[in-house]
């Protein structure tokens, strides 16, 4: 048998150190990775744990400290808020990088918390109703009987405006397209069909709701631009309606927000002897 040159040997030699080191490479490869992996599983933040360390961070930089909640309460009105900010929690989170994602939505995230503090606390402070009623959205409409006897409690009449503006606003998106009746007491359009207001719980009579409205003057503008079978119709009925808008003829249709005015017998007879006038040429 023929013996194998050296040179034949050489390069089997070389073979199998390529293919030792080939596999040396591989299965270091995958220990490295096995490495990370577990690297990767051992830095899961604890959020709760990164709550309760940097809450009062939170609060400072955020400029929440004004409303002057307990450290408990600030972290029962802002856990959920804050782990959506923080995000995803295989990485570490900087409180900074955190307030500055909350500033960036707090637009979206103030109206939460306005609603959040008006259910939390029975009793709020004059600085705590001051940031509700600033931030809060169409929740209003759920709180603004709470807000308002607080804020005449305070004396605010700059916040029982705004509060105003915004029932009406926050009414018309979510309720009707048409306000119902002002109030004479609180001012909001509240006023329900029975002369119940949904903000201030006054219960308005007629006599003073007719006053507070200068119901002879409206009365007068109304009949003046109805038609005479529209002013027949009122005489019939005996009433008028009223909304947010002002005085309406019945015949134009009653909405879930209008008040039934009845008129007296002194009022009857002047809308019947404008209908003789007009309607029916007797002087």
């Amino acid at each position: 048998m023929p013996k194998k040159s050296s040179s034949s040997k050489r390069r089997r030699s070389k073979e199998v150190k390529e293919a030792s080191a080939t596999t040396s490479k591989v299965g270091g490869t995958k220990s490295k990775q096995t490495k990370r992996r577990s690297s990767r599983r051992r830095r899961e933040i604890n959020i709760d744990a990164w709550i309760e360390r940097n809450i009062d961070d939170i609060v400072r930089l955020t400029g929440l400290d004004l409303l002057g909640l307990s450290r408990d309460q600030y972290i029962e009105l802002l856990k959920d808020i804050i782990v959506q900010l923080y995000g995803s929690t295989t990485s570490y989170t900087k409180v900074d990088v955190l307030v500055r994602r909350f500033r960036r939505y707090a637009d979206r995230i103030n109206p939460i918390l306005a609603v959040r503090i008006a259910s939390m606390i029975d009793n709020l402070s004059e600085e705590q109703l001051e940031f509700v009623i600033y931030n809060i959205g169409d929740e209003v409409l759920g709180v603004a009987s709470k807000l308002y006897s607080l804020a005449k409690k305070y004396s605010r009449e700059d916040l029982i405006s705004i509060l105003r503006t915004k029932w009406s606003n926050a009414w018309i998106k979510r309720r009707t397209q048409v306000l119902p009746a002002q109030c004479p007491t609180c001012g909001f359009n509240s006023l329900m069909p029975d002369l119940t207001c949904l903000v201030c719980d006054s219960v308005i009579s007629d006599r003073k709701l007719k006053e507070f409205i200068k119901f002879n003057e409206r009365l007068k503008e109304l009949i003046s631009i109805l038609s005479c079978d529209e002013v027949k119709d009122i005489i019939r009925r005996g009433y008028v309606l009223l909304n947010g808008l002002g005085l309406k003829a019945p015949s134009e249709g009653k909405s879930q927000v209008d008040i039934e005015v009845y008129l007296t017998s002194k009022e009857l007879s002047f809308v019947k002897s404008v209908y003789k006038e007009r309607c029916e040429g007797i002087t």
